[in-house]
């Protein structure tokens, strides 16, 4: 029964095509063409998968591409490496999935470093928590577990179970704490919330900013819904 082989195996193999030809096979084990090892090492014929280094894993050659855990996969792109058992890497550039279960999709320079986390695109997102998540953006953060940051840039969802949805330079820092957009904007307590808006900061626990600019959500239960440098201060205020 015909198996994979690696680039190196292939070397060895008895070649009935000639001393350096060997057979291309399709799904159906099929052979479709004859290349050189040379022509498998370049990008002539670089959508050639064969077993990676790691227990029955995949990789596609001749771009740089790298599967060194078990039951690894990085498909396509180029300079990918899908180094923990069961990740994968769909395409893109430089890109890396370090964690067990973990995945990237595309983009640049993403890793998906933790256990079950994921990064669908986009340029230098990182996400390091336990089934974190990062959907794309460029420079965006998801470091805690079950935390999530879906677009924009430099947006981080530093606390357990935050969340940012998008805009710019946001932060929920707290346990459950969520941003929704805007600018420089923070959820630093518990359970709080910024809609939007720009360098609003929700740091009570269970408080609101809805929006504006510079407004202050800092007591227990505190909102405020707008408007300009607005701070509530108090308990239920």
């Amino acid at each position: 029964m015909a198996t994979n082989k690696t680039i190196q195996q292939l070397t060895n193999l008895p070649n009935p095509n000639g001393a350096d030809l060997f057979p291309i096979w399709d799904s159906g084990c099929n052979t479709t063409k004859n290349v050189s090892i040379a022509q498998l090492q370049c990008n002539t014929f670089a959508s050639v998968e064969v077993l990676g280094s790691g227990a029955n894993s995949t990789y596609r050659t001749g771009v740089g591409n790298a599967s060194m855990g078990a039951f690894s996969a990085s498909l396509g792109g180029q300079s990918n490496c899908a180094s923990a058992n069961h990740s994968s890497i769909l395409g893109g550039l430089c890109n890396n999935a370090s964690g067990i279960f973990s995945s990237v999709v595309g983009g640049c320079c993403n890793t998906a470093s933790a256990c079950y986390s994921f990064v669908g695109g986009g340029r230098n997102n990182l996400a390091s928590g336990i089934c974190s998540f990062v959907g794309g953006g460029h420079n965006n953060t998801s470091i805690e577990r079950d935390s999530g940051v879906a677009f924009g840039h430099n947006n981080n969802a530093v606390g357990c179970c935050s969340s940012v949805v998008g805009g710019a330079n946001n932060s929920a820092s707290c346990p459950l704490s969520f941003v929704g957009g805007g600018a420089n904007n923070t959820a630093s307590g518990i359970y709080s919330v910024v809609v939007g808006g720009k360098v609003n900061t929700a740091s009570g626990c269970c408080s609101i900013v809805g929006g504006g600019n510079i407004n202050k959500a800092v007591g227990q239960f505190s909102s405020v819904l707008g408007g300009l440098n607005n701070c509530a201060s108090g308990i239920f205020s």
